[in-house]
């Protein structure tokens, strides 16, 4: 085989491998009408067009006993299963968020969404419930 041949392979094995995957560390910022969140989460591929993983983003979270109501910060830790259209470079994601808690409590996820993933660094667009989202990969 020559040298040619030999880079001809190694690029096409790079480029199948690795360019346009979803995988790996994301962090970033869930705008919504109540306020801002900083939001991180790591995918892993499970299948073709499938990536799951687990996350994170911190919020105000509401509570109450038998006398009071009080808002204070938390952190809020959610799975997520990310669909994408089983293909490389930029296209039409769906998130699912599931299994929300603070503390070991179980909340409301997030609403589910598709966004935009410019098949490099770059997630964005807004959830079903009007949220804009913004994530890089970090």
């Amino acid at each position: 085989m020559n040298r040619i041949n030999i880079l001809f392979v190694t690029l096409l094995t790079l480029t199948i491998g690795c360019g346009g995957s979803i995988a790996g560390e994301w962090e970033g910022e869930a705008s919504c009408e109540n306020g801002k969140s900083e939001v991180e989460f790591e995918l892993e591929r499970e299948d073709k067009d499938t990536f799951t993983g687990s996350g994170s983003f911190d919020s105000t979270c509401t509570y109450y006993n038998d006398e009071y109501y009080w808002e204070d910060d938390c952190t809020v830790d959610f799975d997520i299963e990310v669909k994408t259209e089983g293909k490389m470079g930029e296209q039409d994601v769906e998130f699912e968020f599931d299994n929300c808690e603070v503390d070991g409590d179980d909340i409301d996820c997030p609403e589910d969404g598709e966004l935009s993933f410019d098949g490099a660094d770059t997630i964005e667009g807004e959830d079903d419930g009007g949220c804009d989202l913004e994530f890089e990969r970090s």
